[in-house]
């Protein structure tokens, strides 16, 4: 279950595993309120698909109350339609559309937090139901061990499990042809992301390296507001919006540094591509999630959240020292050894107690 299959990190991993688990031989249905026609991440032909509808905003208290109460009968239908015996809901607000479409059905409900949950508000209502629901599921996974603890305030820890992200494989061995030695941005382009302050951060020393461009890819509702600030502060020229494309790593392969200043994350999927790719990394301090995996000095570096002149800093020892960057990099790549697709199927069959395939038992019997 997940709200929409658009272009986020969130809906990538969905996407990954209700495919791998069809290709396993697993009866997979998918429930979306959003149709296949705005679909990013593809799903296989085996994988049944169930859309609901009722994406639109709802003007006003009583209408929004009214339309959560028509997708929470929409979503204990299609439970029933579907036939399952486990639901997996990914995101906050429909993890707890979720769990009460599903009270009083003999269902096994697991849902999974995508996010920093100290951190990313789903508005006051929806903040008091996700701590109320919750603890109703069955399991509570996150993809950060600091999201498993701030979980664990109101969820109980018998219930709480650790899953990482899979790093999706790469679809091609190709690089990208930039201008000149770039700084990559990859995610959707919002206020979340941070993007203001990197562009603020490039254009701090724009002038001492003339040869660099800064390159971002990704859409989002903030696009506008970052081109207009990148020409507010003489460097539209040297900011590349790319836009969304299907296959980032040509890009991770042809950058020579990543850097993700988000203001919260859980564990964002580009900047664990990027690391595998050997990408010398930079990300803020806001979240624990990639904190996880980039220490400052060791296999990355850290900055202050919000801090544009610490950012800048950052940027600026790793463009001038090239070899440096390289060992950050290639020591970040060895903090990736859990996150090929097949180990982190092997959580999740544990997480979700799914049964073996046809082939896991044969694979038994030989």
């Amino acid at each position: 279950v997940i709200a929409d299959l658009s272009a986020g990190g969130a809906q990538r991993v969905f996407s990954q595993l209700a495919n791998a688990w069809a290709a396993e031989g697993r009866i997979i249905t998918v429930v979306t309120f959003s149709d296949a026609q705005v679909d990013f991440f593809p799903l296989v032909p085996e994988i049944r698909r169930i859309s609901l509808g009722g994406l639109k905003p709802s003007p006003g208290l009583f209408n929004a109350v009214a339309a959560n109460f028509r997708r929470l009968h929409a979503l204990r239908r299609a439970f029933k339609d579907s036939g399952a015996d486990r639901i997996l809901s990914f995101t906050g607000s429909m993890n707890v559309l979720a769990v009460l479409a599903a009270r009083g059905l003999d269902l096994w409900v697991s849902i999974s937090e995508r996010n920093d949950p100290t951190r990313q508000s789903l508005g006051r209502i929806w903040n008091v139901l996700r701590r109320w629901s919750y603890p109703m599921a069955d399991k509570v996974t996150a993809n950060s061990h600091g999201a498993v603890e701030a979980l664990a305030a109101f969820v109980p820890r018998e219930k709480l499990a650790f899953v990482p992200n899979p790093i999706a494989p790469a679809p091609s061995s190709m690089a990208a042809v930039l201008p000149g030695p770039s700084i990559l941005n990859v995610g959707r382009l919002s206020p979340q992301k941070a993007q203001d302050v990197l562009i603020a951060a490039f254009a701090d020393l724009a002038g001492e390296f003339p040869d660099w461009r800064l390159v971002i890819v990704g859409t989002g509702e903030w696009e506008e507001t970052l081109r207009a600030q990148a020409g507010q502060l003489g460097i539209a020229d040297r900011v590349l919006f790319i836009g969304q494309i299907d296959d980032p790593f040509p890009y991770y392969r042809a950058a020579r540094i990543f850097a993700l200043p988000s203001r919260f994350e859980g564990t964002p999927n580009a900047m664990l591509e990027a690391m595998s790719v050997s990408m010398p990394c930079i990300v803020s301090d806001a979240s624990r999630g990639p904190l996880e995996y980039v220490e400052d000095g060791i296999s990355g570096l850290v900055v202050a959240v919000g801090d544009a002149g610490k950012l800048s800093a950052a940027m600026r020892r790793l463009m001038a020292d090239p070899e440096w960057a390289s060992t950050l990099g290639d020591r970040g790549r060895e903090n990736l050894s859990l996150h090929s697709l097949e180990a982190v199927l092997g959580v999740w069959a544990e997480v979700l107690g799914l049964p073996p395939t046809q082939a896991d038992q044969l694979t038994v019997d030989r």
